[in-house]
């Protein structure tokens, strides 16, 4: 059964997320002023990425920055034809010189996620950087055709079977001078509560409608 939180825990959760910010807001600032960004950031022609939820927010912005870099991006999303094409036609205008493909993966089935990466291992192509970016919040309460919550299928299960099954293709693409990478977009909220493992549906979870499922957000 799902009950209400009380109106502490929504404020506690409001002063930490604002709090979490300025410190992640501080630390960038004093990294940028290092020199350090300088040394990561670097010219990348011929590499290839892969982001999932790539067409908006986070994932998009990525998306952008690993073109300008002359890297190739092959995107994973659930959006509309119309919407994959309006983004794809933007960024193919922004970065005329590098490639980028939208491909269409539901999150919510496994079956979708194990298409996506056979697809990408029959395309050849070598996968340098996964970015496990895409992520659902405040989405009403689901259980999938695979028997998993909502929440739990797209930010968690997905992303492990779909880097499970794209692995060797990432050892195969890295080497020692140019390392491939696995990046996993994560929520300061994991910081808030635990993952109960009896209970990874949800069924007990205190929670506001509407309000972000704690348990859910991955850990960093």
């Amino acid at each position: 059964m799902i009950s209400r939180c009380n109106i502490s825990e929504i404020i506690s959760l409001y002063i930490f997320s604002a709090w979490y910010w300025f410190v992640e807001w501080f630390s960038r600032l004093l990294w940028l002023r290092s020199g350090l960004a300088g040394q990561v950031f670097m010219r990348c022609e011929g590499r290839t990425a892969l982001i999932t939820g790539g067409t908006t927010g986070i994932g998009f912005e990525i998306a952008k920055k690993l073109l300008s870099f002359g890297m190739n991006v092959i995107i994973g999303s659930h959006s509309s034809s119309a919407e994959s094409e309006k983004c794809l036609q933007l960024l193919r205008s922004l970065y005329p010189k590098s490639k980028v493909e939208i491909w269409y993966v539901d999150l919510t089935s496994m079956d979708s996620v194990k298409e996506f990466a056979e697809k990408y291992l029959r395309s050849g192509l070598p996968l340098h950087i996964l970015v496990n970016n895409a992520g659902i919040m405040f989405a009403p309460y689901k259980i999938t055709k695979d028997g998993l919550e909502s929440h739990m299928a797209v930010n968690y299960f997905s992303h492990c079977l779909l880097t499970k099954l794209l692995l060797p293709c990432i050892k195969q693409s890295g080497n020692p001078k140019c390392k491939a990478r696995i990046i996993n977009v994560s929520s300061c909220l994991h910081f808030l509560s635990q993952i109960d493992f009896s209970d990874l549906n949800s069924l007990n979870l205190k929670l506001v409608p509407k309000l972000p499922f704690t348990q859910l957000c991955p850990p960093t």
